[in-house]
């Protein structure tokens, strides 16, 4: 063999064993660490504060498998006529829906009841705004995203629906009331029962003739404009407390306006839903945040 070939064979050679040291695989004793991807565990957190009062507090239900792009936020306005409940009276719907609407999680609040002196209207609507504000200042870290649907009952659905007209927020994707009262001035003008003329006298400060400013302010029909949120609206056509009228006009103040909007009569329904009802309701819901069109 001469000696050009020898040189270049050892060269091959060479070259060979140098690249096949850079593709050799790890060794038995060397310890390789491949990320795992851990679906979160459904997790509930009670008495959550977003403000300094002792009212200022909601309960947070995290679904299982939670994420910042598909999760998104169900805030839960309890009733009351504004001077009671709390946030637990929710829990019925919570427990409902969370099974139909597993892509959501939950916050209940709780606000400053009225007290009909130092706490009066709109003390209550301005918790929701800061509680909202907290939950878009915890989605990352709790790995939701910040599109919310807000939804109360009674005295909370007026606030739910109040602030998803008001504020008109890119993160409300939709609003829900039920059995709500839209129209304060109406409501009082054409009150039958007894109870409703003091009640509003006492959240307020006053009637539609001495503070008709608060009136408006706390309407949410006087919030209706064009590019509002879907909103979904249930209420019994026998409702002698909030008439259901109430919801009549403000279903017709958004037709108007061409804002996208459904509203349920539920037949011989009071004020107080009978089960069925009440189990129909929960459906109602859970078909109308299903589409996965209101969350673009």
């Amino acid at each position: 063999m001469n000696a050009n070939l020898k040189i270049i064979l050892l060269f091959l050679t060479t070259t060979f064993i140098s690249c096949n040291k850079r593709l050799q695989t790890p060794s038995a004793n060397t310890t390789t660490y491949i990320p795992v991807s851990v679906p979160l565990p459904e997790k509930r957190i009670n008495d959550f504060a977003y403000g300094s009062h002792p009212q200022q507090t909601m309960d947070i239900f995290l679904p299982a498998g939670r994420n910042t792009i598909n999760t998104k936020w169900l805030l839960m306005v309890h009733g009351g006529q504004w001077v009671a409940g709390d946030k637990t009276d929710m829990e019925g719907y919570i427990t409902l829906l969370k099974s139909k609407l597993p892509d959501f999680a939950f916050a209940s609040i709780n606000y400053r009841l009225i007290n009909g002196s130092t706490v009066l209207m709109p003390t209550p609507e301005e918790d929701i705004q800061k509680a909202l504000a907290f939950i878009w200042s915890k989605s990352d870290s709790l790995k939701i995203s910040r599109k919310t649907v807000l939804l109360g009952e009674s005295a909370g659905g007026q606030l739910a629906l109040l602030n998803a007209f008001k504020l008109a927020s890119p993160n409300i994707k939709a609003a829900v009331g039920i059995k709500s009262p839209s129209h304060f001035t109406e409501w009082y003008n054409t009150a039958a029962n007894p109870q409703i003329k003091p009640m509003l006298e006492f959240i307020t400060g006053g009637t539609p003739q001495t503070i008709p400013g608060i009136y408006t302010a706390i309407s949410p029909i006087s919030f209706v404009n064009p590019g509002d949120p879907p909103t979904l609206l249930i209420h019994g056509d026998g409702d002698g407390f909030v008439l259901t009228q109430q919801a009549i006009l403000l279903a017709d103040k958004m037709n108007q306006c061409g804002v996208i909007n459904q509203l349920n009569l539920l037949s011989g329904e009071a004020h107080a839903f009978s089960l069925n009802a009440q189990l129909q309701v929960y459906d109602i819901i859970a078909a109308y945040l299903s589409n996965s069109n209101l969350y673009r």
